[in-house]
């Protein structure tokens, strides 16, 4: 399994719209062939263990795959470019570059 993630940069006026354009696209994931989960992680108030200002810190979008080659066969989809044509007018809503990185689960524990 790999996992997807994307860091991004989002000013908080445009939060509550970039949300919702997830809200609105995430569910198109369930036909892709290897896709086994999505999670939009919100900046929660800062804490102890937390340095930065909530406004500085990006949303975090998490995709779980089978394997890296069905996420390539998903960038590749008319999936893709559909959901990412319908965030288009939030151009303006990112206060810098998304940054995308990809691991392999080396290890997973869940509570079930």
């Amino acid at each position: 399994m790999i996992v997807v993630i994307n860091r991004i940069p989002v000013k908080p006026d445009f939060a509550q719209r970039i949300e919702q354009g997830f809200a609105k696209n995430a569910p198109g994931l369930k036909g892709m062939k290897g896709f086994q989960g999505f999670r939009l992680l919100r900046p929660a108030l800062p804490g102890p263990s937390t340095r930065q200002d909530k406004r500085e810190q990006p949303y975090i979008v998490y995709v779980a795959w089978d394997t890296e080659d069905d996420y390539q066969a998903y960038v590749k989809s008319d999936q893709f470019k559909e959901s990412h044509s319908n965030m288009a007018d939030l151009a303006d809503a990112f206060s810098g570059p998304p940054s995308l990185e990809m691991y392999e689960v080396a290890q997973e524990v869940n509570a079930r």
